[in-house]
């Protein structure tokens, strides 16, 4: 009696191979495998997907003390010229305004972690944004 491997045909010496679509499958399933397997660096979300229904997050409580911090040393009206640092003129978070006319490039870029360009912003502040965002951008009661 012959046993059988579970790669050879009972019939043939000759491994068992794929092939067309079989072949197509089994390659992307590969693909599909290594990479969630092994991961493929940290690497940020450009747009968090973040639930709404979470706590209220406001411009005036939440998001104006970050952008004071981390964005108006570039992105303010009152910077010309070399002072802003290579940003757009034009592009500014001074005001609620500005940065709710201007929060979607604003997400798409914190989440990437290419703004602020010295580094990213730690992930709660990412994470706040993205549920401003989310929440619809509220303003809040500003002092």
């Amino acid at each position: 009696m012959t046993s059988l491997s579970p790669l050879r045909s009972p019939t043939s010496t000759r491994a068992l191979r794929p092939q067309g679509p079989l072949l197509a499958m089994a390659v992307a399933a590969a693909v599909v495998a290594l990479l969630t397997g092994m991961g493929c660096g940290e690497k940020l979300d450009p747009v968090q997907h973040v639930d709404a229904a979470g706590p209220e997050v406001t411009w005036c409580a939440d998001i104006a003390p970050f952008v004071s911090g981390s964005c108006l040393q570039c992105h303010s009206a009152t910077l010309s010229g070399p002072d802003r640092n290579g940003a757009p003129v034009g592009v500014n978070f001074d005001t609620y305004e500005d940065a709710s006319r201007l929060a979607n490039a604003m997400q798409e870029r914190i989440g990437a972690g290419t703004m602020p360009p010295d580094g990213p912003l730690p992930e709660a502040d990412r994470a706040t944004f993205s549920a401003w965002v989310a929440q619809g951008r509220p303003e809040g009661t500003c002092p």
